[in-house]
């Protein structure tokens, strides 16, 4: 989803069922409570025979059963969802 709040964009992406995603303290890697930021984690609970977890180099904020993606982790090269979330952010700067 996506919305313009004070000519800034909010854009937070819901998840299926079977995908948790978690926020982490980039410290202690332990989740962080709703609306801090952290690093994003996924974990595909339908997938049994492969990687169930991907620690990302993403920022995001956490919205209950939402979340906010902010971009990248300073340094970190741009991938995926990410490469689309930056140019966005870099064009209306």
């Amino acid at each position: 989803m996506m919305f313009i709040i004070d000519n800034k964009f909010l854009i937070t992406k819901k998840f299926p069922a079977w995908v948790r995603v978690r926020i982490l303290n980039p410290n202690t890697l332990q989740p962080v409570p709703d609306g801090q930021k952290g690093i994003v984690a996924y974990y595909d609970l339908a997938n049994w025979h492969s990687c169930l977890a991907i620690l990302t180099e993403d920022l995001g904020i956490k919205h209950g059963e939402s979340f906010e993606l902010l971009g990248r982790i300073g340094g970190a090269e741009s991938k995926g969802c990410s490469i689309a979330i930056d140019q966005l952010l870099s064009v209306n700067q």
